[in-house]
């Protein structure tokens, strides 16, 4: 009876020690679940940001193109300035002769 009895102590600290150590691997998991999600979202959110500047790029490689489509085919960005009065002398004398 003796033996049954410190079989059953045995048995019961062994399925003691299983349990809590059940729990704490079962905690690690949790939280491991809880970064796996912070780490999805972030990276959801540099994908995002990636495709913008993808498209930023697209964009101004487009206006690029067409400046230098613009160039070859003649068309130039010189801005020729017009004037609608006549150029004044340097040295206007504004006094009557006498």
């Amino acid at each position: 009876m003796n033996s049954k009895l410190s079989i059953n102590i045995i048995f019961f600290i062994l399925l003691s020690l299983l349990a809590a150590t059940q729990v704490v691997i079962l905690n690690k998991y949790s939280t491991t679940g809880d970064i796996q999600v912070y780490l999805t979202k972030e990276i959801k959110k540099t994908i995002d940001e990636n495709d913008l500047y993808s498209q930023k790029i697209a964009s101004y490689s487009a206006v690029a193109t067409l400046s230098q489509k613009a160039l070859s085919i003649g068309l130039n960005m010189q801005i020729n300035s017009l004037s609608l009065t006549s150029p004044v002398p340097v040295a206007y004398n504004m006094m009557p002769s006498l």
